[in-house]
């Protein structure tokens, strides 16, 4: 029976606004003391009270609206809060069910119209008190489905905080929310959001057990206690047919009516936003009380011991965690980490020290159990699995297929994690700009979009050989790749095709190398075809763990044809993308092209890959047998290129399958000739076969990659157990083209080169001393031939140095006493001698020097030839080409010593040191001496007061004629390290380089430069003059810049005046106009984006996390305090975008830039969630910058300090910030504090950018839960 009757009369409306109105003296009615008790006794006489009110109406024949009124002013008289939870309970506990009265339920109705009830509370009370019954209670069950159809989700924040605290705890008791969802602390907002989800999941229990498909008890997870009934309250069935006929009828109808609400409840917005934060959040409050004890343990804890003395259940689950496997054991009270390793346990005890163990040990086995996360979900989707599969048995179900086809999608959606609320309208536009697609795929690859830039910047930046890097470039590349997917909001090809482009484009910058002490082209296919690959399996097994967590068995179980390799998998998806992006790199012939030293590897894979189909048709051996013979270059029949080594590649890390052979016009067969020469043997297959390690066979190895591990790990026991002269010839095969070239195997090689370093002790050993003497030929083998630059940069991009200097230790121990027994009297020996004789001796000697330079007591010395050498021969001509090359930079400085001017002195210990290297041999082998001392010298150069490179540059250039241009270019840092002049001309070369017009210069040209403009396509520019872009100039400087502090503001200014410049179409890389000839917004947001992602990679690099935190907490605060300084150009009139005709567009686009860079330059040295690399290591950082950041714009907002920025800045500022922080960084802003958000999202609201303040509120985690249940009232 509908709770339905006629519209309102006039006089009916006002009485229910009179009373609203008169719940704004509440507050003046309560008084302490005036709370109900809660002694049954107590209860009775307002029970009594109450009922007779209602039943003096009744008697008068009063329309239930009128009851309201009285009861209302009877309340209020009493000096209740309203909404009352007593009267809720009085008027609930009547209905079930000593008068249920259908006058009774009409009251109800109008109490909750009225807001004399919580509907909240009265609903949650019917869910626990009629639910149980609706099948002997058919009559209650419906009115209790008409009132949860018309107020489930009419919650309202009106009300005291008191009250709503009375109202949440009586909901929880009611349902028992705390015991069955293991949640100690209820709020108002957790509390209506489990009760929906309780009332959902109770709606469909009970069409099931009406179609008789109960569930047990147990398969109810996070089910309610059903109540007791008493029995002289039962509605007994007698034997009037008409009546058993017609509550018959009704359940039939409670059925459909029970699925219609749960269906229309589940698709209305505000019930979406509670039940993904039911989806998202459950497993958040159920672990965050339990991992309390333990991060605080962390903090006191002893080194030695786990010194608590009760552990919490967390870690005692014992392999048996709802059907999962658990990885890890129960740690004993008061024993060590090491013992319970020694014991077997298998614990995440690989980290140094006892308290980052712990730590490890916790967060990998939340990471475990963050498996069940969707597991209080679970008991949702148990039931619609149910459905499913009874649904072709089932007639009733039949009959509301199309009921339960709509609910299922609405619960499906709700558990989606890029679930989003509708996208916004103006600002939404901008932040929804992609990396335009279209264009990828018909262009050459100077057209390619530019916001894809940070790969090139990254791989390039790799390439500095001063430079060696603790983190392993795997680890920062499989991040980078995740970041700019999201943020460019692409799909897999295209963000695949964008990493494989840049790593190409990597190597084609050194078809002209530049001899010197620098890494080559060996590092830089070390990145293409070894780190490249292998951060796409991080990828690939990080987007696929991420899966795994955050779908559940159940949600699995219900997509009948789930598989890790299905279409609707997240691993078919990025294989699939990988797959067709390697197609479409045919496309790119000029960057195809395999440089001289590697076409014949090249020219294999595609003879592999020939071999393969060959062997497929004939079916005369097994497709998967390749001959590894190898075949002279005048032999090759097929023809090779960098496609077929990337193909190589991936199938040896099973991104791909040997499918790819298939492809048309992959095999390029070249004419064969009348007799070719027969194909020679593989001398890796020689040496499997057991041939000995003989002269010629060694030098053979040593110059082929090993085709597999296999062969590696026959030449590490070869070079353990073998005789000394195997030994040191497994050595050098190792640190041999399976190291410098071993593309595919490489990080194993390396692996077994260092532990060859740490050689473990044999078990027989007994004599006294060291074992590693016995070792002797093998380790120099090891040390001599890995010394290399290429090999050692290659040691360093995956990140394995600070295990080469783990193992180097024992060595330096051992050998440190025979060093002074072999030295004598070292003061007998010349330095050169002594350097000559034990090179290692040169860090002392650097080190010793560089200590005295850096005194500043020393007096210079003049650099005349006499006492010291003279660098007047090529002292001008080398100042000159550093010129020539800062001004193909864009960069023009003053010259020193062309003027004579000033002296050509140093420092005496300085031109000690000077002289010293000019006198090392020149031997290739050794090239790592002069690495080391050049690099010294140029940390020194930085405590002098004149400029002293060219002084050092000219006297190496004599010495080393071949290292001409090596040197010249390393002296045109110079500049950087003390001129901020400089530094900024650099930057906006860069800027220039990259967007394509020069800033400010009022040129509007028709070509962007790209990342070619930025990096060039060499390392340096054709012709006799060198020349050296501006971007690659930078990421070989930005380490010297004396002041980053400088560098950060430097950027943020040029990204705001690129904006600028392209909301008006200055700039000449926004090719989208209107009619009128102007820019359209979202052209030139594209192109603003791209100039942020620029000034966001050019920080990261000079700074890291540091200068992202100063631009956080520093540089953008200050940029919004202070009132706008005006560009040289736009002060003098020449700019186009002036300060005093910049319209709207430039100033949104001011703001969308510094947002872009602030949130882009955060995504890459933090990561965009707990699934980066970097999230753990820089949560302290993050954290700081995040909220710092936030509660500046907070205060901001709600007036606390004056903006010097334009209004329409700050709004486009803020809007976008926490629009892209809330779509590509979600996780960001759950460690925003809940306050924080709460001021932020009424900011927007101001703003009428409701929705994103809703969402804003909905990513802010369990602690935010209520602020979004108060948005949405």
């Amino acid at each position: 029976m509908p709770l339905r009757g006629p519209p309102l009369s006039s006089k009916n409306k006002n009485t229910v606004e009179a009373l609203k109105r008169g719940h704004a003296g509440d507050a003046a009615c309560w008084r302490p003391g005036n709370e109900r008790k809660s002694g049954a006794g107590e209860a009775e006489p307002e029970e009594k009270t109450v009922m007779e009110v209602v039943k003096a109406s009744e008697e008068r024949g009063d329309p239930p609206l009128v009851w309201a009124v009285e009861v209302g002013r009877y309340v209020q008289a009493r000096g209740l809060e309203l909404p009352s939870v007593e009267l809720g309970e009085v008027v609930v506990g009547n209905l079930c069910f000593a008068h249920n009265k259908p006058s009774l339920w009409k009251f109800l109705d109008q109490a909750l119209a009225s807001g004399l009830v919580s509907p909240l509370h009265a609903l949650a009370l019917l869910t626990a008190r009629v639910v149980p019954h609706h099948q002997i209670q058919p009559e209650a069950y419906r009115l209790y489905l008409e009132l949860l159809n018309r107020y489930a989700l009419s919650f309202s924040s009106k009300g005291t905080s008191t009250c709503r605290e009375r109202i949440a705890k009586s909901v929880s008791d009611a349902l028992h929310l705390t015991q069955n969802y293991d949640i100690p602390n209820m709020d108002f907002g957790k509390v209506l959001m489990l009760f929906l989800f309780t009332a959902i999941t109770r709606l469909i229990d009970c069409t099931l057990e009406d179609l008789g498909l109960q569930l047990t008890y147990s398969e109810k997870s996070g089910s309610m206690p059903v109540y007791t009934l008493n029995q002289d309250f039962h509605v007994k069935e007698n034997s009037n047919d008409k009546r058993h006929e017609y509550r018959e009828h009704l359940r039939k109808r409670n059925t459909l009516m029970a699925m219609e609400v749960a269906e229309k409840l589940t698709a209305d917005t505000k019930a979406e936003v509670l039940l993904h934060l039911v989806y998202k959040n459950m497993y958040t409050l159920t672990f965050h009380h339990s991992l309390i004890p333990w991060f605080a343990m962390l903090h006191y804890t002893g080194c030695g011991t786990v010194g608590m003395d009760t552990l919490p259940n967390l870690l005692t689950v014992d392999g048996n965690l709802r059907g999962k496997e658990c990885r890890f054991q129960r740690l004993e009270v008061g024993t060590t980490l090491e013992q319970q390793a020694e014991g077997g346990h298998r614990s995440c005890l690989a980290v140094e020290d006892t308290a980052s163990r712990l730590y490890g040990l916790i967060v990998t086995n939340v990471n475990i159990l963050a498996r069940d996360r969707p597991e209080r979900f679970n008991c949702l989707l148990q039931r619609l699995q149910l459905i499913e599969i009874q649904k072709s048995k089932s007639q009733g179900l039949i009959l509301i297929n199309h009921i339960l086809v709509r609910l299922s999608a609405n619960i499906q959606r709700t558990m989606d994690d890029k679930f989003q609320l509708n996208k916004r309208r103006a600002i939404g536009g901008l932040i929804n700009v992609g990396s335009h697609a279209s264009k990828f795929f018909t262009h050459h690859a100077a057209s390619l979009p530019a916001c894809w830039v940070p790969f090139d910047i990254f791989m390039e930046n790799t390439m500095d050989g001063k430079h060696l890097y603790a983190t392993s470039a795997v680890d920062i590349l499989t991040e980078l790749i995740k970041t700019l997917q999201v943020v460019n909001q692409a799909g897999w090809q295209e963000t695949f095709q964008a990493l494989w482009v840049s790593a190409l484009r990597l190597v084609q910058r050194e078809r002209e190398p530049i001899e010197g002490p620098i890494p080559h082209l060996d590092a830089r296919l070390c990145v293409l075809l070894s780190i490249t690959p292998l951060a796409i399996v991080g990828v690939m097994k990080q987007e696929v763990t991420a899966q795994l967590l955050t779908k559940s068995d159940v949600a699995k179980d219900m997509e009948p044809d789930y598989k890790d390799s299905s279409e609707g998998s997240q691993c078919f998806k990025i294989k699939h993308g990988l797959t067709s992006s390697i197609q479409l790199l045919r496309q790119f012939n000029g960057l195809l092209s395999p440089p001289p030293s590697v076409v014949l590897a090249a020219n294999n894979a595609a003879r592999k890959a020939a071999s393969f189909i060959s062997n497929f048709k004939n079916g005369t051996k097994s497709c998967n047998s390749i001959d590894h013979g190898v075949a002279s270059v005048e032999a090759v029949l097929q023809v090779g290129s960098m496609l077929h080594l990337i193909i190589e590649a991936c199938i040896a890390r099973k991104l791909i399958d040997t499918s790819v052979y298939f492809w048309p016009g992959y095999v390029v067969t070249l004419s064969l000739p009348m007799s070719p020469p027969p194909i020679q043997p593989s001398p890796w297959s020689t040496f499997m076969e057991g041939a000995q390690l003989t002269k010629t066979l060694t030098n053979a190895l040593m110059v082929i990659p090993a085709p597999s591990v296999a062969e590696v790990e026959k030449l590490y026991q070869i070079a353990l157990s073998g005789s000394e002269e195997e030994r040191a010839a497994a050595a050098k095969i190792l640190c041999g083209a399976s190291l410098s070239r071993g593309w595919n195997i490489q990080e194993h090689v390396m692996q077994s080169v260092i532990k060859l370093l740490s050689t473990p002790v044999p078990s027989d050993f007994s004599h006294p001393g060291s074992h590693l003497f016995s070792y002797m030929s093998m380790i120099s083998s090891i040390l001599f031939g890995a010394c290399h630059i290429d090999i050692v940069h290659i040691i360093s991009v995956h990140g394995m140095v600070p295990d080469v200097a783990a193992a180097l230790m024992p060595l330096c121990e051992a050998f440190g006493s025979m060093s002074i027994a072999w030295l004598g009297d070292g003061a007998l020996l010349g330095l050169r001698d002594l350097v000559d004789f034990l090179p290692a001796s040169l860090a002392t000697i650097i080190s010793y020097f560089s200590a005295e330079i850096t005194r500043g007591i020393w007096k210079p010395v003049p650099m005349n030839g006499t006492e010291w050498p003279s660098p007047a021969v090529n002292l001008l001509s080398i100042e000159a080409e550093i010129k020539d090359i800062l001004a193909s930079a864009g960069v023009h400085v003053p010259t020193c010593y062309a003027d004579g001017t000033t002296p050509v002195m140093l420092p005496l210990p300085m031109a000690a040191l000077v002289s010293l290297t000019i006198t090392f041999k020149l031997d290739k082998s050794l090239e790592y001496i002069h690495g080391v001392a050049g690099s010294a010298m140029e940390n020194c150069t930085t405590t002098c007061a004149w400029p002293c490179m060219p002084i050092i540059g000219a006297l190496w250039a004599q010495k080393v004629r071949r290292w001409h241009d090596f040197i010249v270019m390393s002296c045109a840092r110079l500049p950087f390290e003390r001129d901020q002049g400089a530094v900024r001309q650099l930057l906006r070369s860069c800027f220039t380089s990259f967007l394509g017009p020069s800033l400010n210069s009022g040129l509007r040209l028709t070509a962007r430069g790209g990342v070619n403009g930025l990096l060039g396509h060499a390392l340096s520019g054709p012709g006799a003059r060198l020349s050296l872009a501006p971007g690659l100039l930078y990421l070989r400087s930005c380490r010297k810049f004396y002041d980053t502090y400088f560098v950060t503001d430097e950027i943020l200014k040029l990204v705001i005046e690129s904006a600028r410049q392209l909301s008006s179409g200055s700039a000449c890389g926004v090719p989208t106009r209107t009619s009128s000839g102007r820019v359209s917004l979202a052209a030139a947001a594209a192109a603003v984006k791209e100039a942020a992602i620029l000034g966001a990679s050019l920080l990261c690099i000079a700074g890291g996390v540091e200068l992202v935190q100063v631009l956080y907490r520093e540089t953008i605060p200050t940029w919004l305090l202070s009132a706008r300084v005006e560009t040289a150009a736009e002060e003098k009139g020449e700019g186009v975008a002036d300060a005093t005709t910049a319209g709207p567009a430039s100033r949104i686009l001011e703001g969308y830039a510094m947002a872009y860079m602030l949130v882009m330059s955060g995504a890459i040295v933090w990561g965009l969630d707990e699934g980066s690399t970097f999230w753990r290591v820089s949560a302290a950082w993050r954290s700081r910058a995040i909220r710092g950041h936030t509660d500046f714009v907070a205060g901001a907002l709600e007036g606390k300090m004056s903006l010097g920025c334009d209004p329409a800045t700050l709004k486009s500022y803020v809007s976008c910030m926490l629009g892209l922080m809330v779509q590509f960084t979600p996780a960001w802003v759950a460690e925003v504090e809940p306050t924080t958000l709460s001021k932020l999202a009424g900011g927007l609201r101001g703003w009428h950018e409701c929705e994103l303040a809703l969402s804003l509120l909905e990513k802010g985690g369990p602690d935010a839960i209520t602020f979004v249940v108060d948005a949405m009232s």
